[in-house]
């Protein structure tokens, strides 16, 4: 997959004769460039082909010169129709000789592949897929939903992470690390992986001979995240003791160890992060409300993987960055190509991963299609951009 620069915006391309009061859908391309570049659709037919006659021109070689066509009547829906292409046409990864769109749907034509989207809802500003901070990247939705984070992150505001396993709650927390400008450490905890009986020190610290098996002090993770970012992942998994004495800590802004006697102040951000709404946990009672009035500064609820499918392209291409692939060379031959038909349906660290590994077993080399979990690409077709199809399609 190629791409124009690492931080991309280009306008869209409206086509022409739109009637008025057409609801809006467009194009989202995503290979095999990242760009996010929009075609809007129009009622009545709009041809896709090699041919500059088209209402669409897609310069490949895989694409015939009359490949596909969409008929959009009004009050209906976008009918997408096969011309007799030589690599046919696919709709979430399923050959089709005709077949209706909505809002979500993965399509192939050659080499070239989109995702039917609704525009009208977006900001003015164009499609961009862009480095929000160090190595943490994201597109418009991603940016969207940390926009009120950022505005706040110089603050001491307490901001709680709201999203499903996979959608990257700990980048996140990272980010607003990064825009707070603390010159601390980020220190982040799953809670779950907490035992309970050693949850409290391990928060708070505690001093040498503080209870049995104590052979030398530990400062606790509150100390170490100093002047800077305390990051609480499932957060709802502590025990309420252990959320009473850090109600205390948030509340006085001090605390005491274990085996102390005077409290210690601390200066930190706190960032907690969920998969489901903490009012939940309080209502069932596995979580203290006055403590979820203090951390509640702000909710910052982080879209899927299936919320952000058009930004898996981009995404796959920089996980195999420095793990194999050639200095300075396109991932997308490496990187793209390991999804075979694999879902990975909201697991972001699932998709880093597979994109790295294929890239450390390639090496300089594009993966071999034979990895690939779908029928052989067609004629003119790579296998990077099979992959890419099947990955989409999987994670809708």
């Amino acid at each position: 997959m190629a791409t124009r620069s690492k931080d991309t915006t280009l306008p869209d391309t409206i086509l022409t004769g739109t009637p008025d009061g057409a609801e809006g859908l467009g194009i989202r391309w995503v290979f095999p460039f990242d760009d996010g570049s929009l075609t809007r659709l129009r009622l009545g037919t709009t041809t896709f082909g090699r041919d500059t006659e088209c209402t669409v021109a897609l310069p490949s070689a895989s694409v015939s010169r009359r490949h596909a066509e969409i008929r959009w009547a009004p009050g209906g829906t976008p009918l997408l129709v096969d011309l007799d292409s030589t690599n046919h046409v696919f709709v979430n990864a399923q050959e089709v000789k005709q077949a209706n769109l909505k809002p979500g749907d993965v399509l192939r034509l050659g080499d070239r592949i989109g995702i039917l989207v609704s525009p009208r809802g977006e900001g003015p500003d164009p499609w961009s897929f862009r480095e929000l901070t160090p190595g943490y990247w994201g597109g418009p939705t991603l940016q969207a939903a940390l926009a009120p984070a950022k505005l706040v992150a110089t603050t001491d505001l307490p901001i709680v992470i709201q999203g499903a396993t996979g959608s990257g709650k700990e980048g996140a927390a990272r980010a607003i690390h990064a825009w707070s400008g603390r010159s601390g450490a980020f220190v982040a905890i799953n809670c779950a992986a907490l035992p309970e009986t050693l949850a409290e020190a391990e928060l708070f610290g505690y001093r040498k001979g503080a209870f049995t098996g104590a052979e030398r002090a530990s400062p606790g993770f509150l100390r170490a995240a100093e002047g800077g970012t305390l990051f609480l992942d499932e957060i709802a998994e502590l025990s309420l003791p252990i959320q009473a004495k850090l109600l205390r800590a948030v509340e006085q802004r001090e605390f005491i160890p274990l085996g102390e006697s005077l409290p210690i102040a601390i200066d930190l951000r706190l960032l907690a992060a969920t998969q489901s709404p903490l009012r939940t946990a309080v209502a069932e009672k596995r979580f203290r409300g006055d403590l979820l009035a203090r951390l509640d500064g702000l909710t910052v609820s982080l879209p899927s993987l299936r919320d952000r499918v058009e930004e898996i392209p981009a995404l796959f291409g920089i996980a195999p960055d420095g793990c194999g692939s050639a200095p300075g060379a396109p991932p997308a031959a490496s990187g793209r190509t390991a999804t075979g038909g694999r879902s990975v349906a909201g697991k972001r660290a699932r998709l880093h991963y597979s994109a790295r590994n294929a890239a450390r077993c390639s090496g300089r080399a594009p993966v071999a299609p034979d990895n690939l979990q779908e029928s052989r690409p067609r004629r003119g077709v790579d296998a990077a951009g099979t992959a890419t199809h099947v990955c989409l399609s999987t994670v809708r």
